[in-house]
């Protein structure tokens, strides 16, 4: 007895340091840069293109607003690629081909959507990014956008005759429009009109020429439009501090920002606005760049996406997590706050440790009561 009890020790004990390491290695070599890879291509489908999210159900569908953000989520993190992880491009071509209507040359969000100036914008430019071909039908699709406009220059959802315009559709519409190659068509000074018309208070913008609801939103996508088409107009000078001071105000104390058209709590996606604006504007950002780094940081999942509202109610989703990546890379391109392990690895560490700890002690005391009972029988 003397003898084998402290061999099975010892091989208990061999075996609790493997398992211990082998469970702790591959957990403590995931980087929050890693997490969020993965997460993104776990909610790739074969053949198709990126679900919202990691969770299934038989109303999941992929579509190109998901399809979209996750291959700028790729193009900013810039993983190697390799045939089966994030090279997705043969996937994705079929699931272009599955959405798009080429007798209108507009594209739907999802199979079972409707065509919109949006969906057309994130497939060419998800064509462009990827090298898909789709010529054979740009003449249609540049069709299908320009019949959006509107008289008044702006451009609505739809070539269809109730589809108002906004800031947001003709921001996509230009740009949908400057990749098919047409833009030479478009008369920017009915953009800049409309653009105009929008802004409230000679310094924000609403959605729309009859809204008064500014917006850091579409006064983001207002300003854009400026910078990529409307560049030979100063409309815009003297109006950056005022601006400014409007984002300054919806600065929450955690360093998220909410919209005032969105609502009062801060939010992934219009801290990524607030951020952007902050950016194209050459303003600082209110509270400073670590209070809203650490606020974006902080709203990282432990399935590696982001989480736009608050757990459990909210999950990760693709499109929080591009404005999280993509909030970060502008306060800063090198993105080093990613290259660091998880906030949860040293709990996961802690919890394989201790799961086998208490297997080894299981196993010692089924041992020992082996040899009492042994004992006792002799």
């Amino acid at each position: 007895m003397n003898k084998a009890l402290p061999r099975k020790l010892l091989i208990a004990a061999a075996l609790s340091t493997f398992f211990v390491v082998s469970i702790i290695s591959p957990v403590s070599a995931t980087t929050k840069r890693d997490a969020i890879l993965n997460f993104v291509n776990g909610c790739f489908r074969a053949q198709d293109g990126y679900y919202g999210s990691l969770d299934r159900t038989p109303s999941s569908v992929t579509t190109l607003s998901s399809t979209h953000a996750a291959l700028n989520i790729i193009g900013i993190l810039n993983p190697p690629l390799d045939a089966d992880t994030y090279d997705h491009e043969y996937d994705i071509n079929i699931f272009l081909t599955g959405i798009a209507n080429t007798t209108t040359g507009g594209y739907r969000n999802s199979k079972d959507g409707i065509e919109r100036v949006e969906g057309t914008f994130y497939a060419l430019s998800i064509a462009r990014s990827l090298g898909i071909n789709i010529s054979s039908h740009m003449n249609k699709h540049a069709k299908f956008l320009l019949d959006s406009r509107n008289p008044n220059g702006g451009f609505g959802s739809s070539p269809e005759t109730n589809s108002s315009p906004s800031i947001i559709n003709t921001y996509y519409a230009m740009k949908a429009l400057d990749i098919a190659g047409n833009i030479s068509q478009v008369n920017k000074s009915l953009v800049r009109d409309y653009v105009l018309s929008c802004r409230k208070g000679g310094t924000m913008f609403a959605g729309t020429s009859n809204s008064t609801d500014v917006s850091i939103i579409t006064t983001y996508y207002a300003v854009r439009l400026y910078k990529d088409f409307l560049t030979s107009y100063p409309d815009l000078d003297g109006t950056y501090l005022n601006m400014r001071a409007f984002i300054a105000g919806r600065l929450g104390a955690s360093g998220g920002f909410s919209d005032p058209v969105v609502g009062s709590e801060p939010l992934l996606s219009t801290t990524y606005y607030a951020v952007a604006l902050c950016r194209d504007i050459g303003v600082s950002i209110p509270g400073g760049d670590e209070l809203t780094r650490q606020w974006i940081l902080g709203k990282q999942d432990h399935n590696g996406g982001f989480v736009e509202g608050e757990p459990p109610i909210a999950t990760a989703s693709v499109l929080a997590t591009s404005h999280a990546v993509g909030a970060l890379f502008r306060i800063s391109s090198s993105l080093a706050e990613l290259d660091v392990d998880t906030p949860w690895t040293l709990s996961q560490i802690a919890g394989a440790v201790a799961a086998v700890l208490i297997l080894v002690g299981i196993v010692v005391l089924v041992i020992v009561a082996y040899y009492v009972h042994k004992r006792n029988r002799i």
